[in-house]
């Protein structure tokens, strides 16, 4: 195998590798805002707290909680 070939094959490598980490990172992303939208839609349905207090202990923004709230109705 020349020099070209294995740049070749190493620059392919790395690039598969940093795929696959961007894959993981965007999933748990994606499992982190679902959870977190889970977390406000059962707040908002015990009609108990204050979009302030759910975007604080969701650890979400105040909007968040609005969009959810929204899309309940």
């Amino acid at each position: 195998m020349g020099i070209i070939e294995t740049i070749k094959m190493l620059t392919r490598e790395e690039g598969i590798e940093i795929g696959f980490e961007q894959g993981i990172e965007k999933g748990l992303e994606k499992g982190e805002e679902k959870k977190s939208f889970e977390v406000v839609t059962r707040m908002l349905e015990s009609g108990k707290f204050s979009i302030l207090e759910i975007a604080n202990f969701a650890d979400v923004s105040e909007d968040f909680v609005r969009k959810v709230q929204e899309d309940q109705k």
